[in-house]
Order: structure tokens, then sequence, then C-alpha cells
């Protein structure tokens, strides 16, 4: 998330820079002149930068260089928030009485005079510093072409919910059994049935189940199964549906191999795969509507009956199409939730019993996971490996399980959380990251919070309206 504070560095140096004050100083100084020159080249550059750190924060988990590549330009881009302070501090005066005079006085004093020179060495090793990192960007190549690495990390995760086994599916009977009807009802025309929450609600978990029961497998001539993710592609998901569908399309002696037809070529082959058949369709982990635009027209009714299940945590998403069923899932209650934390840290062979010793610590550390089917199975399989004393409970409670990616069941929590947060527009990211200084158990209170906020410059002005 480099990129949000190279943005909010550059509307700071702007605004430093285009003040009235400013402009008043550099009239009167040529070694301000060449201030100008550095600051500028200097926002030129965080300009490149920020366009491409907009794309280089999704690549980095998978790629090692890029993450060393954005953390220097964070490191740089502090450096030039404090220089930024420190300018706007020698140029500005203590009182709105004084400012006039102060400005005037700013390159008299033989102090400010000797700091402003200090300024200018440090912005010019800043320069230099940023031309290396454009170079290296350059030299190595960073490409943004194709699939993300950290979508497909994503996907990876997501399709893991299909090895969640039915008897883990705990609190799930009504939902289950209201899926299966709209599935397998008698209407003839094509429906599209959604299915929304928050992230780790159990919705690819849910879905899954219903999809491989044996009468819906029977019933339906065509079944395809596909995860969108949040980074997706049209034709690409296009080509996804069609080889998900008739495999033998992505063989490498197919006379007519997809890569080189175009979409609407695609939604062609898509309409003549599905036309003659009853299909169900699974467009798993969708985070925008207008994944329906793009495939919508290729999933046509065809009179027989078809299906198609959209699974999402945007409720948005979930209305996007016109003739649709939602079904909402909410965080499994206490009983259930406890159900299903002891089925996986307790063992099936075991009757899921917790030694009464520690049934405190259980019920705390269920008490954290919220009701996510996702986060109970992941900490149950992960305390199932894990000794049984006060002390090994405890340091899960309390240490780095919540915290850190202790191994992949955790990560799979951890990676839903990340792509929420990737899925908030910059401004909103910055606001909620900004949240995390506050300690545990403090009492926010909102105005301050935005006043924080504003004072920050993460909340901007509209044209009708105040920053706060």
């Amino acid at each position: 998330m480099a990129e949000i504070l190279v943005v909010c560095l550059i509307k700071k140096l702007a605004s430093t820079f285009t003040s009235a004050a400013m402009r008043r100083v550099v009239s009167r100084a040529a070694s301000l002149r060449q201030l100008e020159q550095k600051i500028r080249g200097i926002m030129r550059n965080l300009e490149l930068m920020r366009a491409f750190l907009s794309y280089a924060d999704k690549y980095r988990a998978n790629d090692e260089l890029m993450g060393v590549w954005v953390n220097q330009v964070r490191e740089i881009a502090y450096d030039i928030n404090i220089l930024a302070d420190e300018f706007t501090y020698l140029t500005s005066g203590q009182s709105r009485r004084t400012l006039k005079s102060h400005l005037y006085s700013a390159f008299t004093s033989p102090q400010n005079t000797k700091a402003l020179h200090h300024l200018l060495n440090d912005l010019e090793n800043i320069r230099k510093e940023l031309d290396r990192l454009l170079e290296t960007e350059e030299k190595y190549g960073f490409r943004m072409t194709g699939g993300s690495p950290s979508s497909n990390k994503s996907l990876h995760l997501a399709e893991s919910a299909h090895f969640i086994q039915e008897e883990e599916m705990v609190g799930f009977d009504k939902h289950t059994d209201l899926l299966m009807r709209w599935l397998m009802d008698a209407e003839s025309q094509r429906t599209v049935i959604s299915v929304w929450g928050m992230g780790g609600a159990g919705k690819t978990a849910l879905v899954t189940t219903a999809y491989r029961a044996e009468m819906v497998v029977s019933h339906f001539g065509c079944r395809a199964w596909v995860s969108v993710s949040q980074s997706y592609d049209a034709h690409d998901l296009l080509k996804r549906i069609i080889l998900a569908l008739h495999p033998e399309r992505g063989q490498a002696n197919h006379p007519h191999r997809l890569d080189s037809i175009p979409s609407r070529g695609l939604v062609e082959i898509l309409k003549s795969l599905v036309h003659p058949r009853r299909y169900l369709i699974v467009l798993d982990d969708v985070w925008h509507k207008e994944v329906w635009d793009d495939v919508g027209s290729a999933l046509f009714d065809n009179g027989c009956g078809s299906r198609v299940v959209i699974t999402t945590r945007n409720q948005e998403v979930a209305s996007a199409a016109v003739d649709i069923r939602v079904m909402k899932l909410e965080p499994l209650q206490e009983y259930d939730a406890w159900t299903l934390f002891r089925k996986e840290a307790f063992g099936r062979d075991n009757d899921g019993s917790c030694p009464p010793e520690l049934e405190g610590l259980a019920r705390r550390i269920v008490e954290k996971c919220d009701g996510l089917p996702l986060a109970l199975v992941s900490i149950g399989r992960h305390i199932l490996r894990t000794e049984e004393t006060k002390m090994a409970w405890k340091s899960i409670l309390d240490g780095p399980a919540w915290g850190k990616r202790a191994n992949l069941d955790l990560l799979k929590i951890s990676t839903n959380l990340n792509r929420s947060i990737d899925g908030l527009p910059h401004q909103l990211k910055n606001c909620f990251l900004y949240c995390s200084i506050f300690p545990k158990g403090h009492v926010i209170k909102r105005k301050s919070l935005i006043r924080l906020w504003v004072a920050e410059g993460f909340v901007r002005e509209g044209a009708e309206r105040t920053a706060e």
C-alpha cells in the first residue's frame, strides 16, 4: 500500500509549494528557486511511481524483488515527508500576525540559511535515489500484463474451499435445503441465484456442497465452476468457463485455440455449448457487478431450467441480475460456532470433546472468530496439531496466530481480509489502516477520527461539501 503514502505525499508537497506564502518566498530567494526545481523534479518522479505503485502492491506478495523495491520507495517517501515538514517550518512563522516578517527573515537568519542548504543537499540525494529506483524498475522490467500473481494465490485459496467436507458444514441446514430447492425446482426459466455475505462466512463451502450433490450432478446436463476473483479479465473469464465445459478446447493440438479468439467470438462459442442443455454455472467470489454484463448475454435463458449461481461479499453485486434469488449468509450462532470448532479442534474420533480445564480458553478463541466458519475451521485445525496445555492455548489466544501468517490455514483468513482491504478505494484504505494506530480497547470518537483523517489529508473537500 505504498501507493497511498506517495499519493498523500504528492498532495502535501503540492500544497506546501503552491501556497501564497511559498510564492512570496520564491520571489525573494535565488536558492529557493533551486529548491523549487528539485521539488518539482521529485514530484514528477513521484507521480510516475504513484501510477506504477497502484499495481505494484498487488504483485509484491509473490514477487520478492517487487516487494524490496516497494519498501525502498516507502522509505524514500518517509524521508521526503520529513523534509517537507522541515521546509514548512522554516518558511512559515510562529503566528499569523508575524508571518510576513518571518518569511522576510527566513533567509537572512544564518541558522535558517544553513538549514536550507542542508535541505538542498538532502533533496539532491533523494533525487538521485529516486532516479536509481526508476532505473531499477526499467532494468528489471517489472511487468503488469496478464493475471496478477497475488490474484492467482487468492484464486488458489478460494478454490481450496472445495476440499471442505460436507460434515464440516455446521449451522447451514436451512440454507442448504433452500439452495437445493432453488436449483432443482420445476422452473424452466434460467434463474440466477446469489449467495452473499462477508468474507469467511461459508459462501463457497455452501455452494460446493450443493454443486457436488448427486441429484444436482444428474439433474444438469453440464456444469462449470469458475473462481472470478477481484482482478478478473472478461476475456479470460469467458475462456475459463468454456474450458470448464469443454476441456478439449484447451489442448495444444486443438485447431481452434481460444487465446486467438476475440471476446465476441467466445460469447458465441459459450452460447453454442449451453444452448441445447440444462446448465449449471457457478461464478465464485465475484467482486464487480460488471461481471454479469460480460457473461450474462452468453448464459442466456434456453428454457431448460438452467441455473447460474454467484457468490459474492458485495450486496450490490448480489442484486446485479434481473431474474435473481438472493440468499444472505450471517455469521454462525454461538452454539453452531462452538460445535464446528470442537469438530476441528478435538477430532471426530474423540466425539469433539473439549478437556474441561481448557474449555474456558477454547470458548474465548471461538469468540474471537466472530462466527466465521473459515476462521473456526482454520484455527480449529491449527489447535488440533497443538499440545493440549493451558500455556500452549493461551499463546494461541494472545499470540501470533491472530496477527501473523503462521501456517497455510491461517493464511486463508489473512488472505480473505487482504482481499477485502484491496477492494477498497485508495482514500478508504488509508482511513481504514489509520485506525490500526489506536490500541486495543481504545474508544474512538467518530468526530475526532474524522478530523484526524482530514488533518492527514486522507479526506478531501467535494464540490459542495466540506472535508468533514
